[in-house]
């Protein structure tokens, strides 16, 4: 590890997960033609983002919701608001 003096000031701080990511995957809408692949397309994003480098500390994280668990505009509102509370503030994602 260089000295401390000779690192930059970014790479001081306390770092979190280098990715951070919430997924929705809704196949079926109230009044809309179903859709086929939307919960398979989440699943593989997730997927992907947690199979990310990570660089230093951490892994990737990420979280999905779908289907039942998306009732409704209230229910999704939930799932980010709860994503967002888990941020760690003082090792946010880089």
């Amino acid at each position: 590890m260089p000295p401390i003096h000779a690192q930059k000031w970014e790479e001081r701080l306390p770092h979190g997960p280098p990715v951070r990511a919430l997924c929705f995957g809704i196949n079926y809408y109230d009044n809309l033609e179903s859709l086929s692949n939307c919960e398979q397309d989440a699943d593989k994003i997730v997927n992907g983002v947690r199979s990310l480098s990570d660089g230093r500390q951490g892994k990737c994280v990420a979280k999905l919701r779908k289907g039942p668990q998306l009732k409704d505009k209230r229910a999704m509102k939930s799932a980010v608001i709860d994503f967002l509370r888990e941020i760690d503030k003082e090792a946010p994602p880089r």
